[in-house]
């Protein structure tokens, strides 16, 4: 019997013990539920609610269903009529992050950052995934959007043990491309394994000269951090330059401007093409033939390519400059696999279409750091 009555109250114990360890986030306040009930039943509601707390409940409720039927102006409208002081932290988080998804939708990334700054958000990660991911998601679409490159990517890293599957995917890519697209100086460690995990590998691939090195770097650093996300799944740019590594080439053309603010640098990655192809040449080997093309003098990619596959090239490298290369990612195909030594600002493009290298702007400041 007495044995009995220990157990029970050992349980007892644990029970209390569990429920004082919850009361932290009941303390949060509940975040508005998925409602079965149309706009204007649930704003009708509001109206009738006995306390202002449920009253502005209801209101995010509708603003939001609003939001999710395409209809940011009317739930912009009932978002406003929600005062956040009336409302817990669970709830403050929601209507900061309906707030800044409003914004991104105006195109107001400043906007989107400023709603994301409320005090609530500081209790986050206490909140259910859910709320966590979206909230996230648009953290890191505000940060892409106002240049603050390595911090949308800092976002996304900590976001990503809380995904699965498509979504899981997608913000993996995500993470390279925004990595892949900081200035050389931006490329440092922050004391955060994970993303400086990350800053690694892009140094490592962006020090590399040819295609050869590219890939010998990129095993040698997944040798060095087995356990990385990217050593365990290379982002997809990367498994693509593998593939290209290994074609043989008996031709390519590179096209790079002679002309404008991008020519020093187009003058020295000629010069670093040609280098190598001598050193090549005098090694034994028989390098592909190159052929020069101005993209500063470009009409047509179309006529470029029609022009590039009459002459037999296998590879394309270049275009240099992100408009060129953001036409490029907008297409469904390329003719010719290419090599672009600039970035768009998606992570979607042609099958044929390598992102890689560094910016066009980093080259620059480095041609012009070389010839002092």
């Amino acid at each position: 019997m007495i044995a009995c009555l220990r157990l029970l109250s050992a349980l007892c114990l644990a029970a209390l013990l569990a429920a004082c360890a919850s009361s932290p986030s009941s303390s949060l306040g509940e975040l508005p539920r998925t409602p079965d009930a149309s706009i204007e039943q649930l704003l009708e509601q509001a109206t009738n609610a006995k306390t202002p707390e449920k009253a502005a409940l209801l209101r995010l409720s509708a603003a939001d269903l609003a939001y999710q039927q395409n209809n940011p102006g009317r739930s912009s409208q009932i978002l406003a009529q929600v005062p956040l002081d009336a409302l817990k932290p669970a709830a403050q988080v929601f209507a900061s992050t309906l707030a800044a998804e409003l914004a991104m939708g105006r195109n107001q990334p400043k906007a989107a950052l400023a709603a994301l700054n409320h005090p609530s958000l500081q209790s986050l990660k206490e909140l259910p995934t859910d709320q966590q991911i979206r909230t996230g998601t648009v953290h890191a679409r505000a940060y892409e959007a106002d240049g603050q490159t390595l911090a949308a990517a800092r976002e996304r890293v900590a976001m990503a043990p809380l995904l699965t599957g498509e979504a899981a995917s997608s913000n993996h890519e995500a993470i390279w491309v925004l990595i892949a697209a900081l200035p050389a100086e931006q490329l440092q460690a922050t004391g955060n394994p994970t993303l400086d995990g990350w800053i690694t590998l892009a140094q490592a691939v962006k020090g590399a000269g040819t295609l050869e090195q590219q890939q010998a770097a990129i095993d040698t650093w997944r040798a060095q951090n087995p356990g990385h996300p990217a050593a365990v799944q290379l982002p997809a740019p990367l498994t693509k330059l593998k593939e290209l590594a290994s074609q043989p080439l008996n031709k390519i053309a590179l096209l790079l401007p002679q002309e404008g603010p991008l020519a020093a640098v187009g003058k020295a990655l000629r010069e670093g093409f040609m280098a190598a192809h001598y050193q090549a040449e005098q090694a034994g080997q028989k390098p592909p033939v190159i052929e020069f093309y101005d993209s500063s003098r470009l009409t047509s990619l179309d006529d470029f390519y029609a022009k590039a596959q009459a002459a037999g090239v296998q590879l394309v490298v270049g275009p240099l400059e992100k408009p060129l290369v953001k036409q490029l990612s907008a297409r469904p195909q390329l003719p010719i696999t290419t090599l672009a030594l600039n970035y768009s600002e998606t992570d979607q493009g042609p099958a044929q279409l390598f992102q890689f290298g560094l910016a066009a702007e980093d080259e620059a400041r480095e041609v012009s750091r070389r010839a002092r």
